[in-house]
């Protein structure tokens, strides 16, 4: 045991002299691999945290998206508006509830005498108890509200607040002006928080549900409905339901649902699976760099090898007459 622990730390001090003796080739092989394996991990990391890794919300495997589709353009997954959440809420039998949530926007934002621009997201009063968040300070409203009571108040960033406010307790209550609405600060979320990775929003204003009995002709699609399955219940199934509940609504507002129909698809596939394609095409490309520094090394030390040919059969024949 001594033995191989001395034979193996003169093999390591050997190589030390080694790489000293040939510092340029020791450089560019350590810096091809790092380029390499660098890359490649890089991506890695973003495929899995946002492809692989299921959502950190509870019940994930029940979480799906709601979109329209349009008969002209049956592939893609259109966006929904606060009425069409409403309908599909009528006499809904397979979804716990139905929530609805914008993309971030950036816009002008004055409070407390100063102003600044914001990321701000639009939310429905049940969504993030849906998905079991909490608050760091004050109370997330819990009850959907009529959309034409208004807003039930406004949610800030943990971020936000300690920026903006310095941590001051008594924000809550406070007004705020966002862009073309105002209301009130009533929760401030947890450190970190992002709603699904689409960047950390500094300010969530709780919208009310639309009037399910008008047609919402004038209504701006562009928002993401989120559903939760009722336990039991399939994808499959929910999208049976939703192509029966589609053909009534062409019906009953058909200037409204003309050949449109509705797509339930989990959700984590909605948010991140038009980027699936680019990023594994991504992971391929870099993957392949990866390979090429590994050949390129493998032949820089064929090279070195060969070059030291004539010092080996000296050393073996030293080894050999001894």
């Amino acid at each position: 045991m001594t033995r191989w622990i001395e034979a193996s730390g003169q093999d390591v001090r050997y190589a030390f002299r080694g790489l000293r003796k040939t510092s340029g080739f020791s450089l560019v092989a350590v810096l091809t691999l790092a380029i390499g394996i660098g890359a490649t991990t890089a991506v890695f990391s973003v495929i899995n945290g946002i492809l692989l890794r299921p959502l950190p919300y509870p019940d994930q495997d029940r979480l799906v998206a709601l979109s329209n589709v349009h008969a002209n353009r049956p592939e893609k997954s259109a966006m929904v508006s606060g009425t069409d959440v409403s309908h599909w809420k009528v006499d809904n039998q397979v979804f716990e509830n139905l929530d609805f949530v914008s993309h971030p926007d950036i816009v002008a934002m004055s409070s407390g005498g100063s102003g600044e621009r914001v990321a701000v997201q639009h939310i429905s009063a049940q969504l993030l108890p849906l998905l079991g968040i909490k608050s760091f300070l004050g109370s997330i409203p819990a009850d959907d509200v009529s959309e034409k009571k208004g807003s039930l108040g406004v949610l800030i960033s943990y971020e936000f607040w300690k920026r903006h406010f310095g941590g001051d307790p008594n924000v809550l209550g406070q007004k705020m002006f966002v862009d073309t609405w105002s209301g009130t600060i009533v929760a401030v979320l947890e450190p970190g928080f992002d709603l699904f990775g689409t960047g950390t929003p500094e300010v969530y204003e709780i919208d009310g549900m639309a009037n399910a009995t008008e047609s919402g002709i004038n209504d701006v699609r562009w928002l993401v409905a989120v559903g939760k399955l009722k336990r039991g219940v399939s994808i499959q199934q929910a999208q049976a339901a939703m192509d029966v509940k589609a053909r009534q609504l062409a019906q009953v507002f058909p200037e409204m649902y003309k050949d449109v129909g509705v797509r339930v698809e989990p959700l984590q596939k909605r948010l991140f699976g038009n980027w699936a394609r680019v990023y594994y095409t991504l992971f391929g490309v870099v993957g392949l760099v990866l390979l090429i520094a590994c050949a390129n090394v493998a032949n820089l030390l064929l090279v070195r090898g060969d070059g030291r040919r004539k010092e080996i059969g000296i050393r073996v024949a030293l080894l050999i007459s001894a």
